[in-house]
């Protein structure tokens, strides 16, 4: 499967059915959404996003407790979100806007857990933030291991006792505040995200793989690139569940780190990139789409 690489400005994602691969520089991207099955579009929702300058790479998976015009405004509101928030390494305060924003953007009683990872280029660093979703998992090619990317293992140590709200589901609490933590990552490595399917979906006996089972079945792939990885996935959650049925929508985005990809962009492109990231944002998001159906 050939490499889509992604422009400036460009936001690729959404609602639906999707398989795709994509590049940016210093990663190589694996996309795969399926609704369930007899359905055109379901819950879930993801996104892939490259700043005007080319640095900051931005990937998103989201699981929406609904379906229909609930999650499409949803989706909406977070496509506006990851475009104006586009050329800001720090994301904390973009999921503390969509927080905020989700009364307006979905029927009240609707809720949202979301994962998001940025990519830093110029320093090499994975950044990520999670809204009340599974853990996502790390491959380090350094250590040869696989391992869950737990908030908690990452958070700094407080000397007084943290009473705040902290990375609740999106639209649960209004005034919740998010944290973002730092992977250090080698050439090599893998992160994926990922919907709950793929931590639930029941086997003939009725066990539930959870995010230790994922991880051991990540574990037993064997793959070089994001896609391989991903199609091994199914295939091994496909085994998992053998004549049972799909429940669930399911989202699943692997990210592979390789700094010999280097996707370079051109001045035109540059320069384009940072005409959209000027010029209103109801103009750009049109502009936005039509760079990404």
């Amino acid at each position: 499967m050939a490499a889509r690489a992604l422009q400036c400005m460009e936001i690729l994602g959404g609602l639906g059915r999707r398989e795709e691969r994509i590049s940016v520089k210093g990663i190589d991207a694996y996309i795969l959404s399926e609704p369930l099955p007899g359905h055109e579009s379901g819950g879930d929702v993801q996104y892939a996003s490259m700043c005007a300058a080319g640095k900051i790479s931005r990937f998103a998976v989201a699981d929406v407790s609904g379906h229909g015009d609930a999650v499409a405004k949803f989706g909406v509101g977070l496509r506006d979100l990851m475009r104006r928030f586009i050329n800001t390494p720090n994301q904390e305060r973009m999921v503390q806007a969509l927080n905020r924003e989700m009364g307006s953007l979905v029927d009240h009683g609707i809720f949202a857990t979301f994962v998001i990872m940025t990519w830093f280029d110029p320093t090499r660093q994975a950044f990520i933030c999670a809204a009340g979703h599974p853990d996502p998992l790390w491959f380090s090619a350094e250590l040869d291991q696989w391992m869950a990317l737990s908030p908690a293992a990452f958070k700094r140590p407080s000397r007084e006792a943290d009473s705040r709200l902290v990375n609740l589901p999106l639209g649960v609490i209004d005034g919740t505040e998010y944290e973002q933590f730092t992977v250090p990552i080698g050439p090599g490595d893998f992160i994926v995200l990922y919907t709950d399917h793929y931590i639930e979906a029941r086997s003939a006996s009725g066990e539930m793989l959870g995010v230790d089972g994922l991880r051991r079945l990540v574990a037993s792939c064997d793959a070089s690139d994001a896609s391989a990885l991903g199609r091994q996935m199914e295939a091994k959650i496909g085994a998992h569940l053998g004549s049972m049925p799909i429940e669930d929508d399911r989202s699943l985005l692997v990210i592979r780190f390789d700094p010999g990809i280097q996707n370079d962009i051109s001045w035109r492109d540059r320069i384009r990139g940072m005409f959209l990231a000027m010029i209103p944002t109801t103009f750009a998001r049109s502009r936005i789409e039509d760079l990404t159906t």
